[in-house]
């Protein structure tokens, strides 16, 4: 039997590096020449440009991992089947249910290299892309480890504590503008803003502005202040620190950070508890792919299998990011968002292995 877990053991890296290396370089391939003409408009290097695009390989290659998984999975034993490799085992007094036990074995291993692939390389990986791509769009903005957002724009620096991206508010703003020799000439500070018809529209203001001579300054508190500023929602969004760009001990420190300044840290719980959750989904999306296959009379080929596995793959995918929204939404509590789609799919796999042998 150990002759046969090595078989399968084998194989299944085979193919799953087969796979996973032709969805990489489609994704390069395809990527990159969609953004060749930018690269060229905004007269960017094309080696500057493909290493950019190189950079967000850790991230894909993370993200398909459990799709490419159950798909190296499929392949293996619908060969197997193909071959009659399966119906000699099953003459030979092997039963199907034990070949489960590699499988499970690499979907475990899997978790645990994703575990660790999102906690080192794929956070440096895509902090490096992101510094890049600001530096293509010429952006003066630095964010630091816990999220601070700073934007230098002319003689204005704008300050940012916190950005909900989901509802479009600024925590924590405040705006310092200098004169033409850098002196500080006002400041204005808010506990909130949101963007509403193309237009900042802060809440709780207290605005200092500096006397004629510079020595003093004269300060002025209002409850609501539209103000003009050039600043989209999309260029926030472009460069806040994303989960991907924070490992497990980075999140959690960011929102007990927010926590203590009074804010709701309810989108990174969420992403948090998504971080802790989506891994698992390799082991899954293993035992799901030797089930699909060995599940009944095995009537289907080898390219219904694989569209099956595809299918599933992508319900799983839609139905974890719906939940992950409706976490969001705070429609449900972080942990149900980030677990729902683990739990309907450990069902799934259950439903499936009955049928199994």
């Amino acid at each position: 039997m150990l002759i046969i877990q090595k078989y399968i053991l084998k194989e299944f890296f085979k193919y799953l590096g087969l796979v996973q290396g032709v969805i990489i370089v489609l994704f390069v391939t395809i990527d990159y020449l969609t953004r060749i003409g930018y690269f060229m408009k905004l007269e960017i290097p094309l080696l500057y440009g493909l290493g950019y695009i190189l950079l967000k390989i850790p991230h894909i290659f993370a993200m398909l991992m459990p799709a490419c998984a159950a798909l190296a999975t499929i392949v293996i034993f619908c060969l197997m089947v193909k071959n009659n490799e399966i119906l000699a085992l099953k003459s030979s007094g092997v039963r199907i249910m034990s070949l489960l036990k590699p499988v499970m074995l690499l979907g475990a291993g899997l978790t645990l290299f994703y575990f660790l692939l999102s906690e080192s390389v794929v956070p440096a990986a895509q902090t490096k892309a992101n510094n890049v791509r600001r530096e293509i769009k010429n952006q003066s903005v630095t964010t630091t480890r816990d999220n601070n957002i700073w934007i230098k724009k002319d003689n204005l620096i704008v300050h940012i504590n916190y950005y909900n991206h989901i509802e479009k508010m600024l925590s924590g703003i405040t705006l310092y503008y200098f004169d033409q020799q850098f002196r500080l000439i006002r400041r204005i500070d808010a506990q909130k803003a949101h963007f509403k018809k193309g237009r900042w529209q802060l809440h709780e203001v207290l605005e200092l502005t500096s006397g004629k001579t510079g020595s003093f300054f004269t300060s002025t508190s209002m409850k609501e202040r539209v103000i003009h500023l050039d600043l989209q929602p999309e260029d926030l969004k472009s460069v806040i620190k994303k989960p991907e760009e924070m490992n497990i001990r980075e999140m959690v420190r960011y929102i007990r950070k927010i926590e203590t300044e009074g804010y709701d840290p309810i989108l990174y719980r969420v992403d948090l508890h998504g971080k802790l959750a989506f891994p698992f989904a390799c082991f899954l999306m293993c035992i799901t792919g030797f089930g699909i296959v060995l599940s009944g009379q095995q009537k289907q080929g080898l390219p219904m299998n694989i569209a099956i596995g595809i299918c599933i793959s992508f319900v799983y995918w839609f139905f974890h990011s719906f939940c992950i929204s409706l976490g969001y939404g705070e429609m449900l509590p972080p942990v149900i968002a980030a677990w729902m789609a683990n739990f309907i799919l450990s069902c799934a796999c259950g439903i499936i292995l009955l049928n199994t042998e």
